[in-house]
């Protein structure tokens, strides 16, 4: 019995750690692509980096920091370009998972900002 529960405890301990080397493989690629992206941006390559924050977006959960990142940085691209529609709309989409994030007060102040300076 002590046998069968140790070798059970062995198996669910692997599993475990597959688990977390597993999620941290799979962020570990949105993140290398958010920050490929924002690096892409910050030197002006704005098409490129619109690539590769929205394959970051398609690689996170929706809830994660790189999410919410990457949703801001494509805000930041197409604010950048003047295609304020698309600016909007990502923006609206980090609001709307940013609510309990520490993010929220900058998104929602950059929202304020955005409609003041185009829409009024």
């Amino acid at each position: 019995m002590n046998t069968l529960l140790l070798l059970l405890s062995t198996l669910i301990g692997s599993f475990t750690s597959f688990f977390l080397i597993y999620q941290f493989i799979k962020n570990s690629g949105s993140k290398l692509d958010y920050l490929k992206a924002s690096e892409l941006a910050q030197s002006g390559n704005y098409s490129e980096a619109e690539k590769y924050y929205k394959l970051a977006l398609k690689k996170t959960n929706g809830k994660d920091y790189v999410h919410l990142s990457s949703l801001m940085g494509l805000q930041n691209i197409y604010f950048n370009c003047s295609k304020l529609k698309e600016s909007l709309e990502y923006l609206e989409k980090a609001i709307k998972i940013s609510e309990k994030n520490s993010k929220w007060r900058q998104i929602n102040a950059q929202l304020r900002s955005i409609k003041d300076k185009h829409f009024s």
